[in-house]
């Protein structure tokens, strides 16, 4: 490696490090983060299979003294991904290298350097490598490890002719039983070594000594999986499978809390349909992401559409890419054919291994990190490829040469990786982004001192987990997740751990808990009257008092094929009914209605959590509702033109409308029209729709009802300008707007220009018709409602009454255009 190969690795690694510090999450992030941050600073069990050595080295990072724990997290990724680009480019520079030999000359270090320089930096800033490189995942770090075993495999090649090279190999064995404690993708490049090895000196296989220590050394590399063991025998807050004996242990390894079935035996089973699914879908279409462009139309399922897409990048890295690596197989097929194995193996076979059901929670572009390294390092030899090319035409014109290898590196450069660079900037910068911290922070600043709280998944429970152990805010609510809720493991735990959740089944039976067979009953829970009494404050009077002991009862229906109920669904109304009533429970604002054992009516809306009340129909309580979101609710960043929020993340947020809009109906129903203004005004203070876009143009319009209403009808009118100008509108609802520009607004202009279009899109629509001879009528232009009639009469020409009109009209004016001559 010499010198300038080693100072362009360095500024690789610093320009990737300054992107991703300055675009890192400030704090912690959705879906597993939480969990990560949380399990490193308290040497806690993940979910499984766990990655022990993430965990330890989480720790040491929590211990740096800058900002808050979870930043300090994200600092590894910041890290891990940084030094994988600087990797990659020693890759491609070594990788090219093995047929242009060392360079000798400035135009050949210039070839050779560029080569690797500008498939790196595209790599650094591609979609996903970005997407991983700035939260606590274990992905970035993962992805070090790969480009490392990589990386020391070309240095082994490099000296493999030493005996003492053997070390090299060692050593990557030894990362491989490492890296399994972050993540078991890296093992993924176990085919492209050992492909490397056989085309470079297969004589090494035959080595006694190097079959003696791959085991030893694999079993080194994986003993951190020893501190899954310990810690879960020391019972942490976060022990998720409780592995702390041999037999949980071995059920937390092979993953058994998502099912026992082997992933290889159902290979040919596929859980959706492999190519217009899992291969186009949930794969291509990551693909084209990173290096053709990314749409930003969105299909039915709420994910971007699989519309293959030039924006953004108009397909000059893919092409780039392919031109690359059909020089690889060109210059040098065996290494060309190693790295295509890569590519494969973390692409298309992970496809087909994963099997990945229709639909998944989320998009799973983070998976195929590796096989993007792979077609990135093929970026930088299509770059060489080009520069070769030019300097193979030119070779007898120096000056000519100088000027057109120097045009190349200036457009391709300025093309692929900076062009990257930019596209991508807005959508992974998170500096300012706090959702996961606040949506959490107000879901459980919801909750009453010592509540118990069902949680939905991940991203209502994790950052939450993050909250209590890390920051320490409000541990004495208990968080119930409800996907857990289905394991026994994690049902003893609430039922023997602090604070602890009641539920009247023994240890026995827990152990043995399955599905229940069950129909559709009544089930009824027992109030008595001092309860009765304290939740009657509550309502402030607005319900009478029932005598004595009172009994709630809601119907439940089977949740699992139409026979069974599920464990969760079990444990709610056993948790429910082993309370009586001592702890308030609550069930996340995020829980879906089929999650709540049909004890719908008796949920209130207290803020982004919802309390189980002994009371019907008692939509939300007002006064909390306020006091969360006028005193206690963070709103960071949400009115920030700057912060970009993705798709997911502006429906999520849409839950924080949903309060305000419950509490401006319910003084609308009081008739205090100001504080009905008050709330819509803090709604739009706190997340202006120009910043969070109203995904629902119902409720917006509903909302400009509600101003119209209370003496506001500017709001009204903004909304119809805006919706009524949309291209695309359904015609009912455009006709609907049309009425409301008349009778709320009193616009007849307006609602003329409206209901004209209406007609325009349905030439046959009778209510438009009715209703703009009705405002042509009252306005008395005739000759407009003639005109409008005559249009009518040739969709509809046997209308009799239409043509009696005519005629009148006609009568009329024509006595109205006397009456000005003789004046």
């Amino acid at each position: 490696m010499d010198r300038d190969n080693k100072i362009l690795a360095g500024v690789a690694f610093l320009i990737s490090f300054i992107f991703y510090l300055i675009t890192v999450a400030p704090t912690v992030s959705f879906w597993d983060c939480g969990e990560f941050t949380a399990c490193s600073y308290i040497m806690g069990v993940p979910h499984p299979p766990g990655a022990p050595l993430f965990l330890l080295i989480g720790r040491a990072f929590t211990l740096i003294p800058w900002s808050n724990v979870a930043f300090r997290t994200n600092l590894i990724s910041v890290f891990s991904s940084a030094f994988t680009v600087a990797l990659l480019f020693l890759i491609i520079v070594r990788l090219i290298r093995e047929w242009r030999g060392a360079p000798k000359t400035f135009e050949d270090r210039v070839i050779l350097n560029v080569g690797g320089f500008i498939g790196a930096m595209s790599y650094a800033f591609s979609d996903t490598f970005w997407f991983n490189a700035v939260e606590t995942e274990v992905y970035a770090l993962s992805m070090l490890f790969t480009a490392l075993v990589f990386w020391l495999a070309l240095v082994w090649m490099d000296n493999f002719k030493d005996y003492k090279s053997v070390r090299f190999l060692l050593f990557i064995v030894f990362l491989f039983g490492l890296g399994a404690g972050v993540h078991l993708l890296n093992l993924l490049v176990i085919p492209t070594i050992f492909l490397l090895i056989l085309f470079t000196d297969k004589r090494i296989l035959l080595r006694y000594d190097l079959w003696i220590f791959i085991p030893i050394l694999l079993i080194i590399g994986y003993s951190t999986y020893l501190m899954v063991l310990i810690r879960s025998g020391l019972n942490p807050a976060i022990d998720e499978n409780n592995p702390e004996n041999w037999t949980n242990f071995m059920k937390y390894l092979n993953r058994e809390q998502y099912g026992t079935t082997s992933q290889f035996s159902i290979l040919f089973q596929r859980a959706a349909p492999l190519w217009s699914y899992q291969i186009k879908k949930m794969f291509l279409r990551y693909f084209s992401w990173q290096f053709i462009g990314k749409g930003t139309t969105f299909g039915a399922d709420g994910y971007i559409a699989e519309n293959l897409s030039f924006r953004g990048l108009y397909g000059l890295p893919f092409l780039l890419g392919i031109m690359g690596m059909v020089h690889h197989f060109y210059k040098d097929w065996k290494r060309a054919l190693s790295v295509l194995i890569f590519f494969i193996m973390t692409g298309i076979a992970l496809v087909i291994y994963l099997n990945q059901p229709d639909p998944q929670p989320r998009e799973r572009d983070y998976v195929y990190v590796g096989c993007f390294f792979a077609f990135a390092i093929w970026m930088g030899i299509g770059m060489v490829g080009i520069l070769e090319g030019i300097v193979s035409k030119l070779r007898e014109k120096a000056k000519l040469t100088s000027l057109a290898v120097g045009g190349a590196i200036f457009l391709i450069m300025l093309a692929v990786p900076v062009n990257m660079c930019i596209f991508n900037f807005n959508e992974h910068d998170r500096s300012g982004n706090y959702v996961a911290w606040d949506y959490s922070y107000n879901i459980i600043q919801s909750c009453e001192p010592n509540a118990i709280l069902f949680t939905n998944g991940d991203n209502d429970t994790f950052p939450l987990w993050y909250l209590q152990e890390v920051e320490g805010i409000r541990k004495d609510v208990r968080i119930a997740n409800l996907s857990l809720l289905n394991t026994n493991w994690y049902i003893e735990q609430l039922k023997h751990e602090e604070p602890k959740v009641p539920i009247s089944l023994s240890d026995d039976i827990i152990n043995r808990i399955t599905l229940k067979p069950w129909e559709k009953q009544k089930f009824k829970v027992e109030v008595p009257n001092q309860i009765l009494k304290e939740y009657m404050a509550d309502v402030k009077g607005e319900m009478n008092l029932p005598e004595g002991s009172a009994v709630m009862e809601f119907e439940v229906n089977p949740t699992y094929g139409g026979q069974f109920l599920r464990v969760q669904d079990y444990m709610v109304l056993n948790i429910i009914a082993a309370n009586r009533w001592r702890k308030p429970i609550y069930f996340a604002l995020t829980v879906a209605d089929d999650n709540k054992t049909g004890l719908n009516d008796y949920i209130r809306m207290d803020g982004m959590s919802m309390k189980l009340i002994p009371f019907k129909n008692v939509r939300i309580s007002p006064s909390l509702m306020k006091m969360n979101l006028f005193e206690k609710f963070k709103y960071r960043g949400l009115a920030d033109p700057k912060v970009y929020y993705d798709h997911q993340t502006e429906s999520l947020l849409q839950n924080i409308r949903t309060m305000f809009t419950q509490l401006a109906y319910h003084y609308y129903t009081k008739g205090e029209k100001e504080k009905v203004t008050e709330v819509l005004d803090k709604m739009e203070e706190v997340m202006p729709s120009s910043v969070i876009p109203i995904k629902n143009e119902i409720i917006d319009m509903q909302m400009g009802r509600l101003y119209a209403d209370c003496g506001r009808p500017e709001e009204l009118r903004k909304r119809l300008d805006m919706y009524s100008a949309n291209e695309n509108i359904n015609h009912e609802r455009l006709f609907e707007y049309g009425v409301l520009y008349k009778s709320v607004l009193n616009d007849n202009q307006k609602a003329i220009n409206v209901i004209k279009k209406v007609i325009d899109i349905k030439r046959d629509f009778n209510k438009a018709y009715s209703f703009l001879l009705f405002i042509y009528e009252q306005e008395k232009l005739y000759e407009d409602e003639l005109e409008l009639l005559e249009r009518w009469l040739t969709v509809n020409p046997n209308d009799s009454s239409a043509r009696k009109k005519t005629e009148d009209l006609r009568v009329l004016i024509a006595k109205s255009d006397s009456a000005k001559i003789d004046k």
